[in-house]
C-alpha cells in the first residue's frame, strides 16, 4: 500500500510540476554535425575517393558495412537485413551511435536536411566536428560541415 502511495504522489508531482519537456526533449532524433569532403551522384566515384584521401589524411575507412544498392542506393547484407529489420536491404545512417573520425559513404537521401541524389563521403560526425575540421581543411579546402537529424531510436 505503501509503494501504491509513493508511486501515486510521484506521478502527481511529475504531471503538476512546472516540467520543462518539450517535443526535442522527447524526440527520437538528434542533431548531429557531419564533415563532408565529397558529394557525387556515383558511388563508384565516392568510393575511388575515400580511398585517395585516406591515405591523404592518414584515417581510417570504415564504410560500417554498407555497399553499393542499385534501387536503395546503400544498404548492409542481406543476413543483417533480413535478421535485424526483416527487409531485403537496409540502412541506420551514421551518426546514430558511431561518432567519431573515419571515413564513410552515406547516401543524403536518408537525411532530411541535405538535398537528395548524393553519396557523400564523410570523415567525421558528432556533435562538435570543429577539431576534424581544422585538420582536414589542410588538406581539403572545400571540406565542409553539415548538420542534419539522425534518427537514434524510440525514446521512452
Amino acid at each position: 500500500m505503501l509503494k501504491k502511495l509513493i508511486l501515486l504522489l510521484t506521478l502527481t508531482t511529475l504531471l503538476f510540476s512546472d516540467s520543462n519537456i518539450t517535443e526535442e526533449t522527447i524526440s527520437p532524433y538528434v542533431k548531429k554535425e557531419f564533415l563532408i569532403v565529397k558529394s557525387t551522384t556515383s558511388y563508384k566515384e565516392a568510393k575511388k575517393y575515400s580511398e585517395k584521401i585516406s591515405k591523404k589524411l592518414n584515417i581510417k575507412i570504415d564504410f560500417r558495412g554498407l555497399s553499393f544498392h542499385k534501387k536503395d542506393f546503400l544498404t548492409f547484407s542481406k543476413e543483417v537485413c533480413n535478421n535485424e529489420f526483416d527487409e531485403e536491404s537496409c540502412y541506420v545512417g551514421r551518426g546514430r551511435d558511431d561518432d567519431g573520425e573515419y571515413i564513410s559513404i552515406e547516401h543524403t537521401n536518408y537525411y532530411e536536411e541535405f538535398t537528395n541524389g548524393y553519396y557523400i563521403v564523410v570523415v567525421a560526425t558528432g556533435e562538435d566536428v570543429s577539431k576534424s575540421l581544422k585538420k582536414v581543411k589542410k588538406e581539403i579546402s572545400d571540406a565542409y560541415v553539415k548538420s542534419a537529424k539522425v534518427y537514434m531510436g524510440c525514446m521512452h
